[in-house]
């Protein structure tokens, strides 16, 4: 039996790892295949930003274009913390990380999920803008792509990993 380590990474900049790399091969592979991509957008941390320029070489895209506002999703005080320990450490962080209430921000200069939302949203309303009829790449992190994605579903409701 394998034990995990789950940190909240937010917006730290760590390095790709190797599953993260394979799977940016992948994703690489089977846009190449696709109708061409005219630019490929990402936040300028390391894990999206090794994963975009994976992505851009295959697809013939020369450079990849950098967005703050791609950034994953500010953790406040929980940034860096072992998930299974946040409770303790900071409860207040925690519950506010776990809440349901949309314009509650993570205390330690953390982000509410709608200034998330409302972050993610500008960068991509700039991008459409810049690129209209264009096919375009996006690469940003997993809570970034879960609020557009549950903004965007009819039933607000979107479980899944991103």
């Amino acid at each position: 039996m394998a034990t995990f380590c789950l940190f909240l990474q937010g917006q730290l900049d760590v390095d790709l790892s190797d599953i993260g790399r394979k799977q940016a091969f992948a994703v690489a592979d089977r846009l190449s295949r696709e109708p061409k991509i005219s630019a490929v957008y990402s936040s300028d941390l390391k894990r999206a930003l090794d994963t975009a320029e994976i992505i851009a070489k295959s697809c013939g895209v020369l450079e990849v274009i950098k967005d703050l506002d791609l950034w994953e999703r500010h953790c406040g005080a929980l940034q860096g913390v072992l998930f299974r320990e946040a409770a303790k450490i900071n409860p207040e962080a925690y519950k506010a990380l776990l809440s349901d209430q949309d314009d509650l921000e993570i205390p330690g200069g953390g982000e509410s999920f709608n200034q998330l939302y409302n972050r993610c949203t500008s960068a991509l309303q700039s991008i459409a803008k810049k690129h209209r009829g264009d096919r375009v790449v996006v690469v940003s992190h997993g809570a970034a792509i879960e609020a557009l994605h549950k903004r965007a579903s009819p039933s607000g409701n979107c479980k899944g990993r991103y």
